[in-house]
């Protein structure tokens, strides 16, 4: 199946910018089960857009206007086609995320600082949901999204950067 898929921010500004750097995220993959035939990004004013991939294999535009500016417009347009995924018969177990090469295929997400570091709060939360979901990977998100929605506000300004995950789990609000 085909699908042309389009993504288009305005940024509007009271003063006038004397210049914008931004990179965008929002091309499509290409996999087993989806080829990339045609993507696209356009800006107003018009800049240069330079390509790159990152450290997770994502694509990067990156683009700069230089002169002053008050609306700058990001398009990004795409066609994919898709075959259909078969639907996984069996949730994979838990036991399966301990393994080796489950580790090196996922490393760039399973390293943790000082922000992202899961405290005794956190983890505690996380292994009553998992204990109560078995060893379904997929019952685990779910369990772990629903207790989410149920134990935290989205709050503006009660958090920011440099609040510890423990912190927001204990206050019961946050921003993301």
């Amino acid at each position: 199946m085909r699908f042309d898929v389009s993504y288009c921010t305005v940024f509007t500004y009271e003063e006038p910018a004397s210049e914008s750097q931004n990179e965008l995220r929002a091309a499509p993959v290409t996999n087993e089960h989806q080829r990339l035939i045609d993507y696209r990004v356009t800006v107003d004013p018009p800049a240069r857009v330079l390509s790159y991939h990152d450290a997770w294999g994502t694509r990067v535009d990156a683009f700069g206007v230089r002169k002053p500016h008050t609306s700058m417009e990001v398009l990004a347009e795409a066609s994919v086609e898709t075959s259909p995924q078969p639907l996984t018969a069996v949730a994979p177990r838990m036991e399966s995320l301990v393994d080796a090469e489950f580790a090196e295929d996922h490393v760039a997400y399973l390293f943790s600082d000082e922000h992202t570091d899961a405290g005794p709060a956190v983890r505690d939360a996380a292994k009553l949901q998992s204990d109560l979901a078995g060893d379904d990977v997929v019952s685990t998100v779910l369990a772990v999204h629903r207790f989410v929605g149920r134990n935290l506000t989205y709050t503006p300004g009660s958090t920011d950067i440099g609040i510890a995950v423990d912190d927001v789990l204990t206050s019961g609000m946050g921003v993301c």
